[in-house]
Parts: structure tokens; sequence; C-alpha cells
């Protein structure tokens, strides 16, 4: 059976800020704007390491991620962003964005450190530890996030941002030892933003947007294990909003 490992309190605590922060900033904002968003993402290959009980502690280089944004589950992004009454063009978002990385089993990388206690040092396959290597439901970014926009025109509004926040992701990994597949709170998040509103009358309008986003990965597996890596990946996104 699927279990979350510190998901629920996770949430709890993010949901609280949230609250906290959106009660906070209530009498100095005004302009209220929800964005649906979908897109490409390419993830920058990382190191793996993987630690199980009875000796396991391995290192593998340089593991390439694909993203795969439009097959099922697709890419998809939303957020949420006040715009403040006495400083208009300065806002405060909460961002969710549901990427996703898989790893090729057949791909050959370095791999070192003790498997069973017996040492190791050269190429391997991946799929010769692994069953299963992935974050396909997704890799999940929630943020907080401050944003700078430029009115340049009724139909042209560029603006930056940058938040931090959580890496909440669908662990899926599989080893001899055991298979996981479960959310997991696993560790710190960050993200630039960079794009354009084109605004369609008052309230709607059409995005286009770069963003690069960062987590640290550090998942609790069921065999009693640890499997940590980073995720730095380019973004590019398009969709539509809607304000109120």
């Amino acid at each position: 059976m699927t279990r979350v490992h510190d998901t629920g309190y996770g949430l709890t605590v993010i949901c609280s800020v949230g609250m906290l922060l959106t009660v906070q900033f209530a009498d100095a904002l005004a302009e209220t704007t929800i964005s649906l968003l979908t897109g490409q993402a390419w993830t920058y290959d990382s190191d793996v390491r993987l630690q199980e009980p009875g000796g396991t502690n391995l290192y593998f280089g340089d593991v390439s991620w694909d993203t795969n944004p439009f097959e099922m589950p697709p890419y998809w992004a939303i957020r949420l962003t006040h715009w403040m009454n006495r400083s208009p063009d300065w806002g405060v978002a909460v961002d969710f964005n549901h990427a996703k990385m898989y790893s090729d089993l057949e791909q050959v990388v370095q791999v070192s450190g003790k498997q069973s206690g017996v040492s190791v040092d050269g190429p391997g396959r991946l799929g010769d530890t692994f069953n299963t290597l992935e974050f396909t439901d997704g890799h999940n970014l929630l943020t907080v996030n401050a944003l700078r926009r430029w009115r340049v025109s009724e139909h042209l509004q560029p603006y930056l941002g940058a938040g931090i926040g959580v890496a909440v992701p669908h662990v899926e990994v599989g080893t001899a030892a055991g298979l996981t597949l479960e959310y997991q709170l696993v560790g710190p998040a960050a993200q630039f933003i960079g794009g354009v509103n084109f605004p369609l009358g008052e309230r709607f309008f059409l995005i286009t947007e770069y963003r690069l986003s960062w987590a640290e990965i550090d998942a609790k597996l069921n065999s009693g294990g640890r499997l940590k890596t980073e995720a730095l990946t380019h973004h590019l996104n398009f969709g539509v909003g809607f304000g109120f």
C-alpha cells in the first residue's frame, strides 16, 4: 500500500504559512490574478546517491533525466498572485509547478562506493541497480514568490520574480531491496521567473514565461535507505490568466 512520509504535516505547515501571508497582506493588496500554464522542461544531469541497509552506499555520476512534458501526466503549473495596492507593480505569488523526471535505466554512468559492503568503481548500467528511478507524478515544487512587473502598455506587461519553497515529488524508486511509490516532502526549492503578460481586455491575459528552478531531493526509501540528488531545470511556459 502506498504510504506518505511527512507530506501531510509538511503541507499543513505550508498551507498555514500561505494563509498567514494572505492575511498579513490583505489590507495592502488590490488586484488578484490566477495563471494556468503548461510547456516544456529540461533538467540537467545530476549525481545520484543511494544508501541502503546492508552496506550499500553508491554514487552514480551525471545521471541524465528526461521530462516528457506532453505525456501523461502532463506538465502544468498554477500561480495565485496578489498585486499590492500601494505598490501595484509589486506582487506576492504562491506557485505550484508539476514537472517530471525520468531516468533511462539503460544508460551507463560512473558508479563508485560500496554495494553490499563490496567496493565498486567503474562504469555501470543504472538498470543493474534500479528497477525504477523517476519522479513522474511528479517533480512538484511549491514556492512563495516576489514579483515585479512593468506595465509598458495596456497590451504588454513584462515581469520578473524569484521565490523559495519546498519540493514534494512523487518518489518512484525501486531496487532489489524494495519499491518506494509515494509523495514526500524531500527538501528546499527555489526558482527565478521571467515572462510577459499580454492583457486581453480588463480581466484576461496570455502568458509566455521562462523559469529556472532548483530543488534538493533527499527521499526516504521503504527499504530503510535514502536516495539523494539535485534537480536544476529550465522551463519554457505559456498559458492564460484571469484577474479579479
